[in-house]
Parts: structure tokens; sequence; C-alpha cells
């Protein structure tokens, strides 16, 4: 800041209040400089702060809080996969005539398996895709008032292919490692025990 605006102590006020960053020559005084920003006649006091120290506490907060949300998104992704582990064993016992039947019938249980991953992928589609039309509709007055004054939210929706297609294998690895959970109780099936019995 040149040295003829020290005076005009509004038009410093205006470029220091908000965390004005100022680089210092390696012989500044930082003492004088910060005499020199406290402003005559306002009740407003002015600090000097040292950028690297603000980065360094910045950096660490930043990590402890991504540590936490990796631990919260880990047990998030474990409690995704214990559901569809549950609710796909849960199906099948409750449909378990017709798997029985078709195992007699001569598919294997890799066929089942696959049919039960296609099921799955299926119904993960058409859930991704409600809860996006559900996002946009909950949503819209807030995004169309977003966009109309150019403003960022964390509501905004992206819908580049790029990124639905990442979502789109994240999920799609969730499925996959929760059907081969499920694979290791379908191997233990018989087809005589599906079907109750029958010969």
């Amino acid at each position: 800041m040149p040295i003829d605006r020290y005076e005009k102590y509004e038009l410093m006020f205006l470029r220091l209040h908000q965390s004005t960053i100022i680089t210092l020559q390696k012989d500044a005084d930082v003492k004088k400089l910060q005499e020199a920003i406290q402003l005559k006649g306002n009740d407003v006091t002015l600090y000097l702060k040292n950028l690297s120290e603000e980065i360094n506490e910045n950096v660490i907060s930043n990590k402890e809080s991504e540590i936490i949300g990796l631990i919260v998104g880990g047990l998030f992704i474990l409690f995704i996969i214990a559901g569809i582990v549950v609710t796909t064993i849960v199906s099948i016992i409750i449909r378990k005539r017709e798997f029985g039947i078709k195992l007699v019938l001569g598919e294997s249980k890799y066929g089942v398996l696959f049919q039960i991953i296609l099921e799955n992928i299926c119904i993960a589609i058409a859930g991704m895709v409600m809860s996006m039309v559900y996002f946009l509709w909950r949503y819209g007055s807030h995004l169309q008032f977003s966009n109309d004054f150019n403003f960022v939210s964390v509501l905004n929706i992206n819908l580049d292919l790029p990124i639905l297609f990442l979502v789109f294998l994240f999920l799609l690895l969730i499925i996959i490692v929760s059907n081969v959970i499920v694979f290791l109780f379908i191997r233990k099936l018989e087809p005589k025990t599906l079907i109750g019995g029958m010969e």
C-alpha cells in the first residue's frame, strides 16, 4: 500500500477490514505497520497475522475434519453394503421356491447370482433417478434463485456425464461387493431345501 494512503483512513479501512493480504519487505517494521493501521477515531481494531501460521492452522483443521469425514463415509458405505446384503438374502428366502426350481432345471448358482446382481443394479439405477428427480422437484425454486443471481450453493447439482458415470461405477462396485457376500450364502443352498424337500 503506498505511503501517501496511510492518512486516508476511510480508504485504508475499506482495504484492510476484510482480511487483506499484505506482502511486506524483508526489513519491514511490523510494529510500525501495526500502529499505522489503527484507524484514528474508529473503535475497530485491526490485527496483523502471519499468513503461514493461518494456512498451517487451516490445513491441520481441514485434515482433522477430513479424517472424521472418511470415517463417517466408510461407516456409511458399510451400512449400505450390509443393507443390500440383508435385503437380498431376505428376497432369496422369500423367493426360495423360484430359485430352487431354477437350480433343479439346470441353472447354475453363478447364473442365480448374475440374475440377483442384475436385479440389484436395476433397483439402484431406478433409485438414483428417482432421488435426482425428487431433489430437482424439492429444491427447484432454490436452484432457480441461485441460477438467476449467479450464486453458488451446496444444493447445486451438476449432471455432467463424467460425474454421473463415476457415481454409477461407485454404485456398481458397492453392488458387486454386496453380492459377493450374498454368494457365500447362495452356494450353501441346495435345490431340495429351497423347494421344500420335493424330489
